[in-house]
């Protein structure tokens, strides 16, 4: 049995089936024939000669580079580092898997690691990217379906459908005869015996019955206190400011009194008193009072003594800007009118209580 000199391996008739290498000195042994049954005398045994050296490998022949012989003695493959296209692919169109096998096999293959985070990175940059896009185009497309009327749909808001047929419900939140509320003006002069208002660009007086206001402007006692219309007020009795919604969220506060000698449910009283502001961020009622003074607007005194004459009391924080204007009824002290701004500039709350004529004001009770 001979191997080969250069891997090691058994030679199978003179040539290495590894590495191909050929010992030229071994010659294939013929076959072996029965010997013919005679009587041969025995001879002398053939002194041994030695093994012809082995020839040298041939000049400039390299030995393959996978070896079986090597691998069977427990050696270890070298590992072979280089980019996947493959996983480059799963990696961009799957960012977070990109990412998992970046850290997976970032020690023992960082060039294939490298490559398959650029991957995940830019996959999900491009991503984001064409998400923020296609938002953006289908809010443009909605938009402009809506103000071509092509966009059919119906839509409700607290159970009121401000969309009918890609249309604006008359009145509704998208109304623009509604949104133009915003630009309404109340010039009317003011007077104690009876103030008209602007709610959302309706016009209403006070005081007036709680029905009647309902009725015209659309703002109702919120649901969470509901149980208060049904409570009986008593004689020369008024509430405290209850929160009051329309449809839209929109909110304000309403006092009601009872002008009746018997007591009668909340809901059956008077409307004396309303106020709105901004304090709670909630959204809030357009009210435009006479002189067109509304939230918002600037808080310019002159301006509001010459609708509402000499005030009588004005507040200024010595700390803050905080700033408030009150007028009275001087033939009723329970009439009042006052003014808030909270930056000194701009009016942020407003309150208004005009009480009947023949309100008894010596037994006047909240």
């Amino acid at each position: 049995m001979m191997f080969c000199r250069n891997c090691g391996a058994e030679l199978e008739n003179g040539v290495c089936p590894a590495c191909g290498y050929k010992e030229e000195n071994v010659q294939s042994a013929a076959p072996e024939q029965p010997a013919a049954p005679q009587s041969v005398p025995e001879q002398p045994a053939a002194p041994v000669q030695p093994a012809a050296p082995q020839s040298a490998p041939a000049p400039g022949y390299v030995p393959p580079a996978a070896q079986p012989y090597a691998y069977a003695q427990g050696s270890v493959p070298p590992v072979q580092d280089k980019k996947s296209v493959g996983l480059n692919i799963l990696g961009f169109f799957f960012p977070v898997v990109g990412l998992i096998l970046y850290l997976v096999t970032k020690k023992e293959k960082p060039v294939r690691a490298k490559s398959i985070g650029k991957s995940a990175l830019a996959g999900f940059i491009i991503g984001l990217v064409v998400t923020i896009a296609s938002y953006a185009l289908f809010f443009w497309i909605g938009y402009r379906a809506l103000q071509d009327g092509t966009l059919d749909y119906d839509l409700t808001i607290n159970g009121e459908q401000v969309i009918e047929d890609g249309e604006p419900v008359s009145g509704g939140l998208f109304d623009d005869a509604q949104t133009a509320a915003g630009d309404a003006t109340n010039d009317t002069a003011f007077s104690w015996a009876g103030a008209t208002l602007l709610v959302d660009g309706v016009e209403i007086s006070l005081p007036c019955s709680y029905a009647e206001f309902t009725e015209r402007t659309g703002y109702a006692v919120e649901p969470d206190e509901a149980s208060l219309l049904e409570e009986l007020l008593g004689e020369n009795n008024y509430t405290f400011p209850t929160d009051a919604v329309d449809a839209n969220g929109r909110e304000m506060q309403l006092k009601f009194y009872n002008p009746d000698a018997d007591p009668k449910p909340v809901k059956d009283c008077m409307v004396v008193g309303v106020q709105t502001e901004t304090s709670f961020g909630d959204p809030y009622a357009d009210i435009v009072f006479p002189g067109n003074v509304r939230i918002g607007s600037a808080y310019d005194l002159d301006a509001l003594r010459a609708v509402y004459g000499q005030a009588d009391n004005v507040y200024k924080d010595d700390s803050s800007a905080y700033t408030s204007a009150t007028w009275r009824d001087e033939n009723d002290a329970y009439n009042t009118f006052r003014v808030y701004a909270i930056d000194g500039a701009t009016i942020n709350e407003i309150e208004l209580n005009i009480y009947p004529a023949s309100t008894d004001q010596g037994q006047l009770q909240g």
